[in-house]
């Protein structure tokens, strides 16, 4: 039992933030009723942690993959804050929209594989690799074009992209792929940035 809970811890000290709330919150939902002492000693373990993080206002400077951080500097008082901003928390100036795009790849329900999601640009590079379930997150600046395609599926749609738009990956009847634009991503539960577009 030791060394599952080794094994989870190190993939709970491998997550970025959101995926460290995401994984506190399923394992609760888990070990409800459960009686287990070693886990709820991890359980409260990652709350710990989590809870140091808020702390420490580092909550917001980790969730990228890469470790990269997402900010950008105010336009009127030149100050770092998060590209998710609305405004400054210094000066109160509006930080320019977002200029991230949201990908969500769906889970197959029956399906017995996690296939690899892939989001290309318009001249077939790769942009980013990730699993079903998973959601890309593209920091663009203006209407680009991309293709995406799903493993176990077939159709590799193109579509034109605009910085803060939302997509879901949809399937249609006989395993086709289609993006439809959605006013949000909801209930996704790890997110990938890619280090370079």
């Amino acid at each position: 039992m030791t060394s599952q809970i080794d094994a989870l811890r190190q993939q709970f000290n491998n997550y970025n933030n959101a995926q460290k709330k995401d994984f506190i919150e399923k394992l609760q939902a888990k070990l409800q009723g459960n009686k287990n002492i070693e886990y709820q000693k991890f359980l409260n373990e990652c709350i710990q942690k989590y809870n140091e993080l808020i702390r420490s206002g580092n909550l917001g400077n980790n969730h990228a993959k890469s470790g990269e951080s997402r900010m950008t500097n105010c336009p009127d008082c030149g100050k770092n804050v998060s590209s998710r901003a609305a405004a400054c928390p210094n000066c109160g100036a509006p930080i320019a929209g977002s200029m991230e795009v949201k990908i969500n790849f769906p889970t197959i329900e029956g399906q017995l594989l996690n296939n690899n999601c892939f989001v290309y640009d318009k001249n077939g590079k790769e942009i980013v690799r990730c699993k079903q379930g998973e959601t890309v997150v593209l920091t663009v600046d203006a209407p680009t074009t991309i293709k995406v395609k799903m493993g176990g599926c077939f159709g590799k749609p193109t579509q034109i992209i605009n910085p803060g738009e939302n997509y879901k990956v949809e399937v249609r009847g006989f395993g086709k792929i289609y993006m439809a634009k959605v006013d949000a991503i909801v209930g996704s539960s790890h997110w990938v940035y890619p280090t370079t577009f």
